[in-house]
């Protein structure tokens, strides 16, 4: 991959100070005032990845939007298509406020709450046209973590016009907004929120995003209207089947909608990608975990928008003559000024990845440890944990999603990967146990030792692994990779379901919700069933990073076939054990 570079052009708002040519400075952080956290020009040379911190500060509800505004420029000699995404978000609540403490105090004294993602309201604005409109109260929470391409595709399909390029030259202005609604409760004030922006630009052929968002609009004789009428997209650009969450506001209440593929010309059929949807008395629609079993969008040879790519419509259901998902339907023009059109960036693309095939594994095995448990005793036997993804995976990462009910209340969990070397027994794949391993860290499993004693680097694998030739020590890579936490009825977050191997992790730290921070200072007595044991609030959770593994998102796994324990893992915070409780097989091929 050819190195990107970023030249902040102006001054930064906070400090006034401009930085030079190099990769390094984009992990600062940026805090609001004067309700302009950042701006500048930020030059593209290439492709790759930059990344870049905010935290906003001094939250009230009411209180004038904070912007983030900047401009890329392809300064290259290669044309890129270029996506955003909002990442790595966490939420501190920053003591108590008089304000707040009124809030506390009025029976939510057992209920603390610093989701400030949740409710903030964003917008966004793309060379000064509507992507996103403050009225519909679309938050971050919502969008975060999901790719938005910001160059439009749209007819007409010229360069520099509507084929969702940024040529050699070109720039595009960037317009985002952040907004606390009046009518948000006082918990919220003075709560910091913290996250990352993260560029990536790409050749036109490389693989795009798995994850994206489209945004829809409803459209009068002028164009878009900014009346909150909206819809939200998201889907996977690459899967065996469409995967997508769909969320709809200002609709008309109680009447059914279905989202469908809409190719040209008008007289082509429309495919239906969702059963009837009911918009609610508020006119919202919410619809998550969704999936259908189509071919390419757009289709090739048979629409008129191909390769560009595929228009998304979510139409009144009475005028098409099916309303099944996955079926071909007719379309009639009418009521349809209560239809959403696809807005930015205008067409989806998405391909259908045939040579994987969805699967859903249990990890509910006993993990061998369930007797030395962090805090107190559970008994995890009426657990269910699944975890659903896709066999082959691509873009160097394994990705998914988890359901977990009946754990221990308020506990965090590790997810990890185990290796499987011959040399254990039970078949096993060296290569795949070598490939963690590297990723990860090692253990020893046939020595006489236990705890950190196994502990084995790099080195020792080479010198003492069986694999190596050395036939002297059973050694088996681990990777931890991703993590969630249980509620206080031991459920799973809904916010915490989506699986991804990013990053490296040594363990997890208590310390705000801030990727490779050490420390655990928001750790808790939070469960008053055992009002001896700290547990992190869930929104303060995040890694400590494997030293020399990658950082932060670093986190790549090599081409291959994978033949690997998963196993969920009590993190102590330093409080006690580390106890590994429940375990599965898993397979995958990363491409």
């Amino acid at each position: 991959m050819k190195k990107i570079i970023f030249i902040l052009g102006v001054a930064i708002a906070i400090g006034g100070i401009v930085l030079g040519v190099t990769n390094a400075y984009f992990a600062d952080t940026e805090i609001s005032e004067n309700n302009n956290l950042a701006s500048g020009t930020f030059d593209i040379d290439d492709e790759g990845t930059w990344t870049k911190s905010y935290s906003m500060t001094n939250i009230y509800p009411g209180k004038d939007a904070e912007e983030i505004n900047f401009t890329l420029r392809n300064m290259g000699s290669l044309p890129m298509r270029v996506w955003m995404t909002i990442k790595n978000v966490s939420n501190e609540d920053n003591g108590i406020s008089d304000s707040e403490r009124d809030w506390y105090d009025d029976e939510n004294s057992s209920n603390p709450k610093n989701d400030v993602d949740s409710v903030m309201v964003y917008s966004l604005n793309v060379d000064g046209s509507l992507a996103l409109e403050q009225e519909a109260g679309i938050t971050v929470g919502q969008i975060k973590d999901y790719y938005i391409n910001l160059v439009k595709t749209d007819q007409p399909f010229l360069p520099s016009n509507g084929d969702g390029i940024l040529y050699p030259g070109d720039t595009i202005q960037i317009d985002q907004k952040f907004y606390l609604p009046p009518e948000t409760e006082n918990w919220a004030q003075s709560d910091v929120m913290s996250f990352e922006i993260e560029i990536l630009a790409q050749q036109v052929d490389a693989q795009e995003p798995i994850k994206q968002l489209s945004f829809m609009q409803n459209k009068d004789d002028t164009g878009f209207e900014t009346d909150g009428v909206t819809g939200v997209l998201k889907y996977d650009s690459y899967a065996e089947e469409f995967n997508y969450d769909f969320i709809g506001r200002g609709l008309i209440p109680g009447t059914n909608y279905n989202l469908v593929y809409s190719p040209d010309p008008w007289e082509k059929l429309r495919r239906v990608l969702s059963n009837i949807m009911v918009a609610d008395e508020d006119g919202k629609i919410d619809i998550f975990g969704q999936s259908v079993d189509i071919g390419d969008l757009p289709v090739d040879g048979g629409d008129d928008n191909y390769p560009y790519g595929a228009k998304i419509w979510l139409v009144t259901s009475t005028q098409l003559t099916s309303k099944i998902a996955g079926e071909n339907s007719t379309l009639t023009w009418a009521n349809n000024d209560k239809w959403l059109l696809d807005n930015w960036p205008g067409l989806i693309r998405y391909e259908k990845n045939a040579n994987s095939a969805t699967q859903t594994i249990t990890v509910n095995e006993d993990g061998g440890e369930r007797d030395n448990q962090y805090g107190y005793q559970f008994d995890y036997t009426s657990a269910d944990v699944n975890i659903t993804y896709n066999t082959v995976q691509s873009g160097n990462k394994f990705t998914g999603t988890i359901s977990a009910v009946g754990l221990k209340p308020y506990a965090t969990y590790q997810v990890k990967f185990i290796g499987k070397p011959i040399c254990a027994g039970g078949g096993g794949n060296d290569v795949a146990n070598e490939n963690i391993g590297y990723k990860g860290r090692w253990t020893c499993v046939d020595c006489s030792c236990s705890g950190s004693d196994c502990n084995r680097n790099d080195s020792d694998y080479q010198n003492y692994s069986y694999y190596r030739g050395n036939s002297s020590q059973c050694i088996a890579g681990y990777l931890v990779w991703d993590y969630f936490t249980a509620d206080e009825n031991g459920n799973i977050y809904t916010t915490e379901t989506s699986l991804s191997s990013d990053t490296s992790y040594h363990v997890l730290r208590c310390a705000g919700g801030v990727c490779g921070t050490g420390g655990d200072a928001y750790l808790d007595y939070l469960d008053s069933s055992h009002p001896t044991v700290k547990f992190c609030p869930h929104q303060q959770v995040n890694g400590e990073i494997q030293s020399g593994k990658g950082g932060c998102d670093g986190l790549s796994l090599d081409s291959g076939s994978y033949d690997l324990r998963v196993v969920l893992t009590e993190e102590s915070f330093h409080e006690g054990n580390w106890a590994t409780v429940s375990e599965g097989s898993i397979d995958f091929e990363i491409e």
